[in-house]
């Protein structure tokens, strides 16, 4: 699991206070609306297949190329701490990859059978990573749990 710096800590409050300014119009914090944003993302940068699944609380978002990698001058797990412009989809927009940090308590990534823990995960991560590995072969997953109040 990374350790977030100052900085990250800080662009994460920034979401938190102000998250109308990083969501698409008439989107909220809660995590269905997230996965749909980072759906959205995955979309506007070129997957031809996207799918969305709940596992328990667990909100799963795939896609059939790694968007999240895409376009961005960071890799996981630094792209889930930045503020990324995304001009691509609007004027103004930015990557959804902060939410999930900003507003789940719980958040993973796995491509392949490689997992990465971004953040918390202290319970039932195992059995998630089995079930990606089963279900995904290949396939970028962004996993969050746990909304943050």
């Amino acid at each position: 699991m990374p350790n977030p710096s100052a900085h990250d800590l800080e662009l994460i409050a920034r979401v938190r206070e102000n998250p109308r300014a990083y969501l698409s119009p008439g989107r909220t914090t809660d995590l269905r609306d997230i996965a749909l944003e980072l759906a959205n993302d995955a979309l506007y940068l070129g997957a031809e297949a996207i799918d969305i699944r709940r596992l328990g609380l667990w909100f799963l978002v795939s896609a059939s190329i790694d968007w999240i990698a895409q376009e961005s001058r960071w890799s996981p797990p630094e792209v889930f701490f930045r503020i990324q412009l995304f001009h691509a989809y609007r004027q103004n927009a930015t990557r959804a990859t902060i939410l999930p940090t900003a507003f789940a308590e719980d958040v993973a990534t796995f491509v392949g059978a490689t997992g990465l823990v971004v953040q918390g995960c202290t319970e039932g991560f195992t059995e998630l990573e089995a079930y990606v590995r089963a279900e995904y072969r290949g396939s970028r997953v962004v996993a969050f749990r746990g909304s943050r109040p």
